[in-house]
């Protein structure tokens, strides 16, 4: 099982984009497993071989790939997604990439929560080595809470729609961190709660996103909105996906 990476979500890549790829890879301790050597190969939606079994660098005991800016020259936005396959010291480690116009990134930081709650600037630093760490945690369960719910993060415009979801979402995960540290201190579960039961009000039935199916940078429907939940169906699920005349 072990040396495994920490893979909780799919990469997103951006096309014309260069970047430098990583594949650190952990024990059971979570402690950083050097690597001696290795190859990386990027597989199309297809199947077929972008990069092919090119060698990687090893820095400090960490697999990494140069991905140049024309990786995806020959391909046309939106693509299903690719995969990434890494094979270090005779092991394959594999991980769904999405490739798209702007990748996702994170709309929200600490000073955000931290005027929420002032007190926080003390407490989150006391508590934890990163107070990043909510923030960073809440993003990859809302993320993948929207891939599970088949809305792809890149082919939404107006991401910053989902900005208080996730404030909610990393409030939520602090106060029940409090509330394990101090059982006896009720307001924290509540607060946990309260944020929790926010965060999701927002998702379900307040955020409405800008659609962009076809990734041109142009809404699907300029000067509407959609929300950001599927439809609940009860009986007879539809077999076309769950936005209305869109195929994410």
């Amino acid at each position: 099982m072990w040396p495994a990476p920490r893979w909780l979500l799919p990469r997103f890549v951006q096309k014309a984009r260069a970047e430098t790829l990583d594949c650190p890879l952990y024990d059971a301790k979570g402690q950083l497993v050097a690597v001696t050597a290795g190859t990386f190969s990027l597989l199309d939606s297809a199947g077929e071989a972008v990069v092919d079994a090119a060698a990687v660098i090893v820095t400090s005991g960490v697999a990494t790939y140069a991905l140049g800016s024309t990786f995806a020259d020959d391909h046309d936005l939106p693509q299903d997604p690719w995969r990434e396959r890494w094979v270090l010291d005779g092991k394959t480690y594999e991980r769904e990439v999405h490739v798209c116009r702007v990748a996702p990134v994170a709309h929200l930081d600490t000073e955000a929560l931290f005027r929420m709650h002032p007190q926080w600037r003390r407490q989150l630093p006391a508590s934890r080595s990163s107070y990043a760490e909510p923030i960073e945690d809440a993003w990859v369960e809302m993320i993948g809470r929207l891939l599970g719910d088949n809305l792809l993060p890149q082919r939404v415009l107006n991401w910053w729609a989902l900005t208080v979801v996730h404030k909610y979402w990393a409030a939520s995960m602090i106060c029940r961190d409090f509330a394990t540290d101090n059982p006896g201190d009720s307001r924290w579960e509540r607060n946990a709660e309260t944020y929790w039961k926010r965060s999701q009000d927002e998702l379900e039935q307040r955020t409405r996103i800008q659609a962009d199916a076809n990734e041109d940078g142009v809404s699907d429907t300029p000067g509407e909105l959609d929300a950001a939940e599927p439809q609940l169906f009860l009986t007879n699920l539809p077999s076309t996906s769950w936005w209305p005349g869109r195929d994410w």
